[in-house]
C-alpha cells in the first residue's frame, strides 16, 4: 500500500480534495504545490514539533501536509473554541517562561532625523531577537523569532524566515505629499540564524519600495506599500504606522 503522502512527491491531475464551502475541487498538483510552498516557510536546521489546528477546511490540510513535508513532527490541536483557548494559554505560559528564564532577549531602537523641514524625515529602525543557550528547553518552533509580513521584511509572506535569532534593519525617507497624505521610500534588510555568530553581511534578505499613508489630523487610516523582493512585487496593507 502506498503512502498517503506520495502525492507530495508524485502528484497528478487527479482530484485530491473537495472544498464544499467554496465549491472547488483541488487536484493533487494544486494541493502538492500549496503544501510545498508552506513547507518552505517551515524549513529549519532541525526537526521540530509543529502545532496544527484541525478544522474542517483546506487550510488545515495544507498546514498538516506542509509540516510533514518539511520533516517536522505534528501535534494536532482541536480548533473548537474551548479547546483552542486552553492550548493557546499553555503556549503563552511557555513563551513567558522562556522570556523569564532569559532564553529570549529582544531589543528595538528607532531614530527619526528631520531634514531641513519638519515634514521631511529619515526614519531608522533596528530590531534584534536573540536566543541564549540553544538546546534543551529551547524556544519552541512556533515561538521562534521570524521575519516577513507587513511589519518586518515587507514584501515577503508572514513568517517567511524563522530561526532562533533575527536581525532587522529598516530605513525610510518620509515626506508630506498633501494635507492627509504622506509618502515614503523604504529599504528593509533582515536575516535569521540558528546562532548569533552566524549573522553576516552576505546573508541579508533585502526588500525596497514606496509607501502611501492616508491619515486624519489625529490618527492614521491606512498605509499601502509596494514592495520589491527577488521573488517579485507585493502590495502590503496596514492600518497602523510601520514604526
Amino acid at each position: 500500500m502506498s503512502s498517503p503522502f506520495a502525492l507530495l512527491d508524485r502528484p497528478t491531475g487527479e482530484p485530491a480534495l473537495v472544498d464544499a464551502g467554496r465549491g472547488r475541487i483541488w487536484t493533487q498538483d494544486e494541493l502538492a504545490h500549496a503544501a510545498r510552498s508552506f513547507a518552505e516557510a517551515l524549513t529549519t536546521t532541525r526537526r521540530e514539533l509543529v502545532f496544527c489546528l484541525c478544522g474542517a477546511d483546506v487550510a488545515s490540510v495544507i498546514g498538516y501536509l506542509g509540516a510533514i513535508h518539511a520533516g517536522h513532527a505534528v501535534a494536532l490541536l482541536d480548533a473548537a473554541p474551548e479547546a483552542l483557548e486552553k492550548g493557546l494559554s499553555a503556549i503563552g505560559r511557555s513563551y513567558a517562561s522562556s522570556v523569564k528564564k532569559g532564553k529570549l532577549t529582544e531589543g528595538e531602537v528607532q531614530q527619526y532625523i528631520p531634514l531641513l523641514r519638519d515634514n521631511w524625515v529619515i526614519a531608522l529602525r533596528a530590531l534584534t531577537s536573540l536566543t541564549q543557550n540553544a538546546g534543551a528547553g529551547d524556544v519552541p518552533f512556533f515561538l521562534m523569532p521570524n521575519l516577513g509580513g507587513n511589519d518586518t521584511l515587507r514584501g515577503y509572506p508572514s513568517w517567511r524566515f524563522r530561526d532562533r535569532n533575527r536581525l532587522l534593519l529598516s530605513g525610510e525617507y518620509r515626506w508630506t505629499a498633501g494635507s492627509f497624505v504622506d509618502m515614503a521610500l523604504f529599504l528593509d534588510a533582515g536575516q535569521v540564524a540558528s546562532r548569533a555568530s552566524d549573522f553576516g553581511l552576505d546573508r541579508f534578505k533585502k526588500t525596497y519600495g514606496v509607501g502611501l499613508m492616508l491619515h486624519t489630523m489625529t490618527s492614521s487610516l491606512t498605509r499601502i506599500d509596494l514592495a520589491r523582493t527577488p521573488e517579485g512585487n507585493s502590495l502590503v496593507f496596514s492600518f497602523s504606522p510601520r514604526f
